[in-house]
C-alpha cells in the first residue's frame, strides 16, 4: 500500500524483543532461534504484531466489506480514497505537507466465500467527533456525491465504525490470521513521528 510505512518500525520492534536485557540469555536464544515452520514463530509474531499496535492510540475501530469479489490492490486503492476524503475534512487539502494525517492499523481478511474484507483502528484529534454513520455512508458510496450530497447507493460495500474499546480484543482479532492473510499495516504521520523522537530525546 502506498500509504504505508511503519514495518520499518515494526522490524526494530522485534530486534528490541529479541535482544531484551530484562530476559536470560537462554530465553533470549530460544525466541532468536525458533524455526519459522512452527507455530511457536507464529505465536512470537502475533504477539510482537499486538504488542507494537497497542503502543499507539486509536479512536475508532472500523470494518469494511466489499458487495463483490476484488483485488487487493483495488481494495487498497479504494481505502486510500476514503481516508483522503476524511484526512482532508479534519486537517486540511494540504495534510500531506504538514505531515498530518489520521494513524491507523489495518488488517485484511478473506470471507468465507472469498471476498476480502478488512479491519481497522484509527486514531487522530477529532475524529470521535465526526458523524460515524457519515464516515460509514462515505466507504459504502466510495465517497461519490450528487448535488453536493453523498449518494444513497451502496459502491463499494458496507462499514461498520464503532468506538474504539482495548478491552473487547481488536487488536487480538486483527492478528489471528497473520499467516493466511498476512501481517497488518500501520501508518503513524510524520508529524506524530517527529513529535515522537523529540520527546524521546529530551527525556534522555
Amino acid at each position: 500500500m502506498a500509504l504505508l510505512h511503519c514495518n520499518c518500525l515494526f522490524s526494530e520492534h522485534i530486534m528490541n524483543s529479541l535482544t531484551d536485557n530484562n530476559q536470560p540469555d537462554s530465553e533470549q536464544k530460544q525466541i532468536e532461534y525458533k524455526p519459522l515452520n512452527t507455530g511457536w514463530f507464529k505465536l512470537d509474531l502475533q504477539k510482537d504484531w499486538q504488542e507494537f499496535i497497542s503502543r499507539y492510540d486509536f479512536d475508532l475501530f472500523a470494518t469494511f466489506t466489499f458487495r463483490e469479489e476484488i483485488e487487493p490492490w483495488k481494495a487498497e486503492k479504494k481505502f486510500e480514497k476514503w481516508l483522503v476524503t476524511l484526512n482532508k475534512e479534519l486537517f486540511g487539502r494540504r495534510y500531506k505537507q504538514r505531515g498530518r494525517g489520521i494513524r491507523y492499523a489495518v488488517a485484511y481478511e478473506s470471507q468465507k466465500r472469498g471476498t476480502l474484507h478488512f479491519h481497522v483502528l484509527l486514531g487522530a484529534e477529532g475524529l470521535k467527533e465526526l458523524d460515524r454513520e457519515y464516515i460509514a455512508k462515505l466507504w459504502k458510496c466510495n465517497g461519490q456525491r450528487k448535488n453536493g450530497n453523498l449518494i444513497n447507493r451502496i459502491v463499494n460495500g458496507h462499514a461498520v465504525i464503532d468506538i474504539y474499546d482495548p478491552a473487547r480484543g481488536a487488536i487480538q482479532y486483527m492478528t489471528k490470521h497473520i499467516y493466511k492473510d498476512g501481517e497488518p499495516d500501520i501508518f503513524v504521520p510524520r508529524k506524530e513521528r517527529e513529535d515522537k523522537a523529540c520527546s524521546i530525546e529530551t527525556t534522555e
